[in-house]
């Protein structure tokens, strides 16, 4: 590995400047009465604290509350502290699997039967089952969930239990198994589907799905690669092997600074491709006269918005709707990520103080205990 001590990151803020930044009202509420909690939870089983003295120090630092609140601008207080507690618990519950030592692993999970709901799955977590009653709940006095969703939320729960049981300190993964672990691990889809149990944002029905999935594929990969860069100079000074950037310098023989701007470069294109899903949702798409044959483009086009087609007309309230729900849930994914690479410059977690020094000028000083 390269001897350099310092790299320089690319400017992450400046990939989404178009995307708008808001800061829930409730971010000091939800981040304080989090805070509190956190710091007086105990193990049912035996009456210790759950987190850490460590962890407990380092809560106020972490801005979670903030992290929260800037991905989820619109949420009632209520909603932002569920995703507050979460999103701690989510950071706390990796940064224990990522640095526990080989030889005495942090097992975070309990097996459970082959056929457990997400619920039971994150009731049987070291962490998570102490906000399983919040998600009982919500679950329980929704209105707008189907089995569809607890389907989907039983696949992602299992997914990161599995991701977070699948790492080893002993090896480096290869990228593309790099990569899958890394989509599950970051906790993103099960943020996003308690954004839906929650009744923030709402996955739309489209006919064809496939722009939607490519559209939140991208976003986990931007919101996932953006800390793993971040988090590069405070993970190799573990050894910790899962972080984009380290296995990028192991597999394609790449100095600190090749892997970060390879890693930037795949960033741009997770961009890229949340830009081009998101165009294909959200353009017009007046066919109906088209798929008729019975006026020729563009005065078909041009007619048919001024004399809808009766079908038209029947399905217009439906079209909009729908349209409004693609919207909707277009706009909670930019907060995310607009929120996420902003954040990452105002939690300690990944430069200390000086994130105002490297949003700035990009550079990132290696810790002087570095095994790389």
């Amino acid at each position: 590995m390269s001897l350099a001590n310092s790299f320089q990151v690319i400017d992450l803020i400046a990939l989404t400047d178009d995307f708008d930044l808001h800061t829930n009202n409730s971010c000091r509420f939800a981040s304080e009465s989090s805070q509190k909690w956190l710091s007086h939870l105990t193990d049912t089983d035996d009456g210790t604290l759950v987190l850490s003295p460590c962890e407990l120090s380092g809560l106020t630092s972490m801005k979670m509350g903030l992290l929260a609140a800037l991905c989820f601008p619109r949420c009632d207080a209520p909603q932002l502290r569920v995703l507050t507690d979460f999103l701690t618990l989510l950071f706390i519950s990796n940064a224990r699997v990522f640095s526990s030592d080989q030889d005495t692993p942090w097992r975070p999970m309990t097996t459970t039967p082959e056929n457990s709901n997400g619920i039971d799955i994150l009731a049987s977590h070291t962490l998570f089952k102490h906000i399983v009653p919040q998600i009982t709940r919500a679950f329980q006095t929704s209105s707008i969930i189907s089995p569809t969703w607890l389907t989907r939320f039983t696949h992602s729960t299992a997914a990161f239990r599995n991701a977070q049981l699948k790492v080893n300190h002993d090896h480096t993964p290869s990228l593309d198994e790099y990569i899958h672990l890394r989509r599950d691990i970051c906790g993103a889809r099960i943020l996003l589907l308690l954004s839906e149990l929650l009744e923030i944002s709402s996955v739309p029905e489209e006919k064809d799905n496939s722009h939607i999935e490519t559209l939140t594929q991208a976003t986990i990969d931007i919101y996932a690669w953006s800390l793993d860069i971040c988090a590069y100079q405070i993970d190799q000074s573990h050894g910790c092997k899962y972080n984009l950037v380290a296995v990028l310098m192991q597999h394609k023989s790449l100095s600190i600074q090749g892997a970060v701007n390879l890693a930037g470069a795949m960033l741009k294109d997770a961009v890229t491709s949340f830009r081009t899903a998101e165009s294909h949702l959200l353009s017009p798409k007046p066919e109906s006269y088209l798929s008729t044959g019975l006026l020729p483009s563009p005065l078909a086009w041009i007619l048919g918005t001024i004399y809808p087609a009766p079908e038209d007309q029947q399905d217009e309230e439906g079209g909009e709707k729908e349209r409004k729900e693609v919207e909707r849930y277009v706009r909670g994914l930019r907060s995310l990520i607009a929120g996420t690479v902003n954040w990452v410059y105002e939690t300690e977690i990944y430069f200390g103080k000086k994130g105002e020094e490297v949003r700035t000028f990009g550079w990132v000083f290696l810790n002087s205990n570095s095994k790389s």
